[in-house]
Formats: structure tokens, C-alpha cells, sequence
């Protein structure tokens, strides 16, 4: 399991590859759960990925080196080099051919080819004549694009909303992007390119996307809160916490910075008051009410609900976050998928 346990954080994007590697029960958002006939799982012999049905019957074999959750009803995957696409009927829908890619949305994937970035639909044809240099795919209907030496954005009909002007632009969420206005100010605009607020430097990381309403940011110190859509800050930093991640369900988890048999990770609320104490080795983001956590004491990793109950026991080597309904987890050497009540349904 040590190839699984090398990466402890999956929300930014390989810039290069365009496909976050999964590694750890990464952020499930609205945008992977859609109710998909096909789950994903990882096969703990060859540490690759495939899919399964609802009775654990395997559709796609476990071949490929990185896979997405499905969004829009597409999966993205990865083999060696090359990505590609695959449907919910477990077929290889658009083959692995490009360099890198992003998730579809709104229909749209953005694929990178040897002349640069293009846009495609779920038949694997290109929308627009343009290519771009770089681009981060769509999310909220528009998509960052780079246009000569400035990034701007485009709707889904491929027409400039907001002009070429930022030295670099990341993806909308929730209807707010980070972009960067020089190399000493960040600022945070809305979906008609107003700027809510403009931010040092140092204090908005440019990968990161609001998540429940908030989005992390750090002081000088290198401390993290947490600013709503507004700008203002909803979440001061704390001393209780040395590492403060996404918001999940309205709780967020932190790293106290200690990491001993009884402190690591815990959870705070919307108020950043502590309300699951910091007493787990790892914990990762809520999805569909349950968190996945790590035992200090044994290593092994189970599932808490949103008051710090264990639901579902720590006896997994290894788990990830439930995608509607199941989790994959592995065991001495072997992969299941459980519900949430903690039934095992037998990969077969």
C-alpha cells in the first residue's frame, strides 16, 4: 500500500497530465455523484483501477493507473501516458489518446493534444476551432482559457465572457474563481468577471475552489481560516490548528500538527468551533454523511458520522469516501465494496 499512501493530498490537478491522481478518499462532490450505475474501485493486488456494478460484478477491469469518479456521465481514465474517456456502460467511449485531460461538464472535456488544448463533446468531436495553450476544463458553464499571454474565460458556445486579462485563472465553483492579477495580488471574481476582493499574495492558494459556501485561505503566518463568498472572513485563523482543509457537509477537517496516539485530524463546523477532536491519524472530507478516518492506535481505517461516531469500524487497511451508497475498501490483500451500513458486496 506504500504507492497509495505517497500522495496525501488529491485536490489539485497535475497541470501536465490534467487528472488528479487518486490516491487517498478524495472530496466527493455533486458533481461525481449522479447516481452512476458504475462505481469505482481499486484492485489492492495491482493497485490499478476499474469499475464494478451495484453487486460488485466487474464491468471494467482494474487496468487502468488513475480513474475519476464519473461526472457528467463520463469517467475519466488513465493508462500509461494517455487518457481517455469511459461511459457508464463500462465502455471506452472516447479511446486513450490524448496527453492529458479534464472531466466532463456541461458536456464539454477539454483534451490536450500535440497542438494544445481542445474541447470536445461525449462522442470524442471537437466543438471549437480554437486551441488553447492552457485551460482547466468547464465548471459552472465557463471554462478558463489562456489567450496569448492572458487567461480569460469562455461559455460553453466557446465565446470570450470575460476577457484575456489575468496572468493566470483558475476554475469557477460555486460561482467564484481565484485569479491572479499580477505576481503580487490574487483576487477572487464572480461569474460576470467582478472582482468581490483583492488578496496579497501569499493569502489565496491559487488551487484551491470554494467548497460548501467557504474557501481556505492563510495569514502571514501560515495559519489557515477559512473567507465566505463574500470575502470576508467567516473563520479566523486558529491556533488549534495548524492545517484547515475543505469545507464537506458543513465540517472541515484540520491537522493540529501534532500527530501522536491521541491527537492528529479532527472536524470543525461553520463557526470553527471543534465539534470531532482531533484524535485521528488521517480524515478526510465528509461525503454523503460519513467520513472516512484512520485509527492512530492500529493504522486501520473505518467511518465516523457527523458526530464523531464510529459507524462503520476500523479494520480497513485501506478506504475511500462513499459515491452513492458504496466505498471501496481493501482488506489483508483483498478489495470490497461495503455500504453504508458496513455490508460487504464482493467484488466478483
Amino acid at each position: 500500500m506504500k504507492k497509495m499512501m505517497k500522495n496525501m493530498v488529491c485536490m489539485l490537478l497535475c497541470a501536465i497530465m490534467a487528472l488528479s491522481v487518486i490516491t487517498i478518499p478524495e472530496k466527493v462532490t455533486a458533481a461525481t455523484t449522479t447516481k452512476n450505475t458504475l462505481y469505482r474501485y481499486m484492485d489492492a493486488k495491482n493497485e490499478k483501477y476499474g469499475f464494478v456494478n451495484s453487486k460488485g460484478k466487474i464491468v471494467v477491469k482494474a487496468v487502468y493507473d488513475e480513474a475519476d469518479n464519473f461526472s457528467d456521465g463520463m469517467a475519466l481514465v488513465r493508462k500509461g501516458s494517455k487518457c481517455g474517456f469511459v461511459n457508464t456502460k463500462g465502455e471506452v467511449a472516447i479511446p486513450l489518446k490524448y496527453k492529458g485531460a479534464y472531466g466532463f461538464s456541461d458536456g464539454l472535456a477539454s483534451v490536450l493534444t500535440s497542438k494544445g488544448y481542445i474541447f470536445i463533446n461525449k462522442q470524442g468531436k471537437q466543438v471549437f476551432d480554437t486551441c488553447y495553450e492552457m485551460t482547466y476544463g468547464f465548471s459552472d458553464g465557463l471554462a478558463s482559457v489562456q489567450i496569448g499571454d492572458k487567461f480569460g474565460y469562455i461559455n460553453t458556445n466557446g465565446e470570450t465572457v470575460i476577457k484575456a486579462q489575468y496572468n493566470l485563472a483558475y476554475p469557477f465553483s460555486e460561482g467564484r474563481a481565484i485569479v491572479r492579477l499580477d505576481s503580487d495580488t490574487r483576487a477572487i471574481i464572480n461569474t460576470k468577471g467582478k472582482i468581490i476582493k483583492k488578496y496579497d499574495w501569499s493569502t489565496l492558494w491559487e488551487g484551491n475552489k470554494y467548497s460548501d459556501g467557504y474557501l481556505v485561505y492563510s495569514n502571514h503566518d501560515g495559519k489557515t481560516g477559512a473567507i465566505d463568498k463574500n470575502g470576508k472572513i467567516a473563520i479566523k485563523p486558529s491556533a488549534d490548528w495548524h492545517q484547515l482543509e475543505d469545507f464537506s457537509e458543513g465540517l472541515a477537517p484540520y491537522w493540529n500538527g501534532l500527530i501522536t496516539e491521541e491527537s492528529g485530524n479532527g472536524y470543525i463546523n461553520k463557526k470553527g468551533k471543534t465539534v470531532i477532536k482531533p484524535v485521528y491519524g488521517h480524515a478526510f472530507p465528509f461525503s454523503e454523511g460519513l467520513a472516512c478516518v484512520q485509527d492512530n492506535k492500529t493504522g486501520k481505517f473505518g467511518y465516523i458520522n457527523k458526530k464523531g461516531k464510529t459507524v462503520i469500524g476500523f479494520k480497513y487497511d485501506y478506504a475511500f469516501s462513499f459515491c452513492d451508497g458504496l466505498a471501496c475498501v481493501m482488506k489483508n490483500g483483498k478489495s470490497y465494496m461495503i455500504d453504508k451500513k458496513g455490508k460487504t458486496v464482493t467484488i466478483k
